[in-house]
């Protein structure tokens, strides 16, 4: 008998042992999955604003949200702006205005090259999604010459530049041919007035 109550307080005590164990496990799978569940919620909004550039119009641009801090989306503004530029990676590099002007924006090595100048980029000055590179607005002025102005009420985008920029020239040069063009045939159609013009005379 001593032997049996000397059992029960033992097994009483594995028990609750036992069920404390299961407690604590529990405990630590939700706070997993709740770290987990955080982990999944970004820290900043994707949207599509409208981005104005004078002399070239508007159009429709990627940008995230962060902390009330605007990131553009570096290849849909370059491609805008018909800046040469290729991906691999985390990595985007080509050229501004010719070959000579070489830049380059590794994420991974979180730096810009842009005019043999290295500028370093802080964890928070850039957002990297599968699909899309975003950087802060502010290094397209500083580092770039591309201003940009974002309008939180309205959510678009406004870019100034002194650049011309490989699309800004496109058009002037487009521009150019066109007036020449216009020229040309207002200067054929006077020389043929003016060929035609003593024969009519001579005819009254």
């Amino acid at each position: 008998m001593k032997q049996k109550g000397y059992l029960y307080p033992l097994f009483r005590f594995k028990s609750f042992k036992i069920k404390l164990d299961y407690k604590i496990l529990f405990f630590l799978i939700f706070l997993m999955i709740s770290n987990v569940k955080a982990q999944e919620i970004p820290e900043y909004d994707e949207l599509t604003v409208q981005l104005t550039v004078p002399k070239l119009g508007n159009t429709e641009l990627p940008v995230a949200i962060k902390d009330q801090t605007a990131y553009l989306s570096v290849k849909d503004l370059f491609d805008f702006l018909k800046i040469k530029n290729e991906v691999n990676g985390s990595k985007i590099s080509g050229f501004l205005l010719n070959p000579e002007s070489k830049y380059s924006i590794d994420l991974d090595k979180q730096e810009i090259n842009y005019n043999n100048n290295t500028y370093p980029l802080a964890a928070d000055d850039f957002i990297k999604t599968p699909a899309t590179a975003y950087l802060k607005s502010d290094f397209f002025g500083s580092i770039f010459g591309l201003n940009t102005n974002f309008d939180f009420r309205r959510l678009s985008v406004n870019l100034i530049t002194e650049l011309e920029l490989p699309r800004i020239r496109e058009l002037r040069l487009q521009e150019m041919r066109d007036n020449l063009k216009t020229i040309k045939e207002g200067f054929v159609a006077d020389t043929v007035i003016k060929r035609n013009y003593p024969f009519f005379k001579a005819g009254w």
